[in-house]
């Protein structure tokens, strides 16, 4: 889960603070001739949304429309990004014939809307056509998985630390820094909720 407000010297989240060491280490002279460019990617929609998307295929498949958990509060919205458009804005400026003009830059990439759990739940209803009724807004079960996925163990307080933030609203697009303009009229980020969950319910 990478977002701006988790990146820096002193964040509580080791890979924040990992991602801000590397852009530090890439600043240094011993570096120049390398030219890179830092993406800083808000959370990635469809890790988060791959529970609504089983929901959806379990119903097509029995009929029945089962609990549906989610990361996401059910009004708190975070501006989730599609690792699609992160990978088209990447590609585009790997192509580039000069890409001397984003040398050393370090960009934002948001998601084009806020994603709540209420959303979530509308388009899950939309995609079936029956209604939910057992939800869970907030779920951390994920979290407490991750070492038998094989995450080292040390590092899950820190993510749970990350997590936490989401629900207050620290990945918002009114509170996130703002997609940056080289982004913008690069390869602007245009996959909804509607398009990433669409795409991650097809056979």
């Amino acid at each position: 889960m990478q977002f701006g407000a988790v990146i820096g010297p002193a964040s509580p989240v080791y890979y924040g603070r990992t991602h801000w060491a590397i852009e530090r280490m890439l600043a240094e002279p011993d570096f120049a001739g390398l030219k890179w460019t830092s993406l800083r990617p808000n959370l990635f929609s469809t890790m988060f949304l791959n529970t609504a998307a089983e929901a959806v295929k379990a119903y097509r498949s029995k009929g029945e429309l089962g609990p549906l958990k989610m990361l996401f509060s059910e009004d708190v919205g975070i501006a989730a990004i599609d690792p699609d458009d992160i990978g088209v804005a990447a590609g585009k400026l790997l192509a580039l014939a000069d890409p001397a003009p984003h040398a050393s830059q370090i960009y934002t990439l948001n998601g084009p809307e806020d994603i709540t759990g209420k959303a979530v739940v509308a388009e899950v209803e939309r995609l079936t056509g029956a209604q939910v009724t057992d939800i869970t807004y907030k779920d951390q079960s994920w979290l407490d998985n991750l070492a038998a996925w094989g995450t080292p163990p040390k590092t899950i307080p820190s993510m749970r630390v990350a997590s936490d933030g989401l629900h207050k609203g620290v990945a918002s697009l009114d509170r996130v820094l703002p997609t940056s303009q080289a982004i913008l009229d690069l390869a602007p980020p245009k996959r909804t909720l509607r398009i990433s969950l669409g795409d991650m319910v097809v056979e």
